[in-house]
């Protein structure tokens, strides 16, 4: 695969930095890859993690979380090749919570 010559331009849609979601809730995971036009990148590869564990692929999926900050990852590959990489950090709060004090 030969790829482009301006580099794709990775946006990471959702979560968003400092998001808060619910232990246990599923939250949505979307992203793109675009050519230097805005025009998606059809073959393009996305894959997801929350910190190291991969936890699906493509430019939505849905995932859940145990409590803590969390690191969410989005990977875009074209063909065998790593393009990007992006990340936001969440924070999943637990069932139990009670405040907001430490």
């Amino acid at each position: 695969m030969t790829l482009p010559e301006e580099p794709p331009l990775l946006t990471l849609i959702s979560p968003t930095e400092g998001m808060t979601v619910r232990a246990g809730t599923p939250f949505l995971l979307q992203g793109s890859l675009t050519d230097s036009a805005g025009e998606p990148l059809a073959d393009a590869q996305l894959t997801w993690s929350l910190g190291d564990v991969p936890v699906g692929s493509g430019w939505t999926c849905w995932t859940a979380s145990e409590p803590g900050i969390t690191l969410v990852q989005l990977f875009a590959y074209l063909g065998d090749e790593l393009v990007a990489r992006k990340y936001v950090r969440i924070t999943v709060e637990g069932h139990d919570r009670v405040g907001d004090c430490d």
